[in-house]
Order: structure tokens, then C-alpha cells, then sequence
């Protein structure tokens, strides 16, 4: 087999990314000389009888890019811990079969507050893929007043104190450091009206993880929704939450 020029020139750029990452093992480039000389060793097991035509050079550069996502992906996988900060909404829609007691049917009165919440988890990275599993618990301490109310009984409030649970994230990364992610779970929420008590639902949404280059801190943004009934004097809420988070959270052992 021939070579031409630009193959040899990339295999000459490979061999001297492999002598220079001896000096440069704590550079932010380290992975990706590692990853110049994984692909001029994967050309250099190519059959010499073998012909690479253009459409073989033109997929070298994506066997690059793929081989350093994945190297970054797969560093990333460990125990982790996390703190949030939480802007939490709730809608509150009244089911009423009653005219003459509590609040009135459908009457509908929502609200928002700022909190805060914690997590703890473990998070896997194979491939493209990010995959996680975390326990957390959020203070949300939000509490909608003034329904309207029928003849006889008030429909003063409902109150949200806080929730926990467990949920799972699953994401591919489209960017180095940077995954889109889908979330699901199940939650106990604490709620007050007439009576105090707690109810268990599940949760939904979306988010996105920015893991930060050469640190074990990741930013991490979703938002997830949760729908229950709470009972409410003679009748009931439907209830909607809306949770935003925006939180930091630490992976160990992934730069230690």
C-alpha cells in the first residue's frame, strides 16, 4: 500500500504527541495526545494490502473525536454529592363536589418560593452515555393562600414543607463535558391543610450537566414536575409541582 501525504503527516503528528505527553501528564491535553496515538496505532494495524480510499480518510477525524468523548465520558464514572438551590412553583386546582362546604370547585390559585436541596448518588459513564442514581431531599416550604370558598367552611391554604426520594438520570453527551439528561423518580412530598400528612408520587423532567475540565466539580440544571391529590377539608387539591434546580456537585476520585 501507498500512503499518501496527509496520512503520513498525521501518523508524524501522532508519534510526536506520544513523545511530548511524557512531558505534559498533568496538561489539559494530555487526553487528547493519548487519543492521536490510540488512532496512528489503529492505522498502523491496518493490512498493508488494504486501500484506503477518500471515504476511509474522511472518517479518521470522527474516530478521533469519538475515541477522546468516550475517554472523557468513562473518567467521569463515581460516588458523588451535591447541594442545590430550587425555585419551586405549585399550582393547586380545587375538586369540590360539595356547594355548601370548603373551597369552591375548580378554583384554581397557584405560588412560588425559593429553597434548597441536597443529593447523593453514583454516577456511571460508558461510551456516550451518562447514567446516574441519586437519594435527595429539598426543602420547598411553599404555601398557597386565598381560595375561594363556599357558603359554609374556609379555603384558606395548602402548604408544601419538603419532599424526598430517589431518582435516575439518563443522558448522552453531545459536547466534551456537556450532557443533556432525562429524569425520573418517586418522591414522599409533606404537605398541610385541614390535617398534616405526607404523599408519595412520582417525578419527572429534564436537565443539563456541565462536568468543569481538570476539577471533580460538576454544574448541574433541571427542572422536573410532580402531579398528587391532597386532601383538602370535605374535598380535594390537585396539585402540581414545578421544581427548578441549579446545583454543584462533586464526584470523588475522578481527578483525585
Amino acid at each position: 500500500m501507498k500512503l499518501d501525504r496527509s496520512l503520513l503527516w498525521y501518523m508524524w503528528l501522532s508519534r510526536n504527541a506520544e513523545r511530548d505527553s511524557c512531558r505534559e501528564k498533568n496538561s489539559e491535553y494530555t487526553e487528547i495526545q493519548r487519543t492521536l496515538v490510540y488512532s496512528r496505532n489503529l492505522i498502523m494495524s491496518i493490512p498493508l494490502n488494504f486501500n484506503l480510499n477518500k471515504n476511509m480518510k474522511k472518517l479518521l477525524p470522527i474516530v478521533c473525536v469519538a475515541t477522546f468523548l468516550s475517554s472523557h465520558a468513562q473518567a467521569a464514572s463515581g460516588l458523588f454529592i451535591g447541594v442545590d438551590g430550587l425555585e419551586t412553583r405549585s399550582q393547586n386546582q380545587v375538586k369540590n363536589s360539595s356547594v355548601l362546604l370548603g373551597p369552591q370547585d375548580d378554583d384554581i390559585k397557584r405560588s412560588d418560593n425559593a429553597g434548597y436541596g441536597a443529593n447523593a448518588g453514583i454516577r456511571f459513564d460508558p461510551a456516550f452515555f451518562y447514567v446516574s442514581a441519586e437519594g435527595f431531599y429539598e426543602r420547598l416550604n411553599v404555601t398557597t393562600k386565598g381560595f375561594n370558598s363556599n357558603i359554609i367552611g374556609t379555603g384558606r391554604k395548602i402548604q408544601i414543607d419538603d419532599r424526598y426520594g430517589a431518582k435516575a438520570n439518563v443522558g448522552v453527551t453531545i459536547l466534551p463535558w456537556l450532557t443533556p439528561f432525562l429524569t425520573y423518580g418517586v418522591a414522599s412530598v409533606s404537605y398541610n391543610t385541614d390535617v398534616a400528612s405526607r404523599k408519595t408520587a412520582p417525578l419527572y423532567g429534564v436537565g443539563l450537566l456541565f462536568d468543569i475540565p481538570q476539577t471533580n466539580l460538576s454544574i448541574k440544571a433541571s427542572y422536573d414536575v410532580q402531579k398528587f391529590d391532597v386532601p383538602y377539608q370535605n374535598a380535594k387539591s390537585k396539585t402540581e409541582l414545578g421544581v427548578a434546580h441549579l446545583g454543584l456537585t462533586y464526584t470523588f476520585g475522578l481527578n483525585d
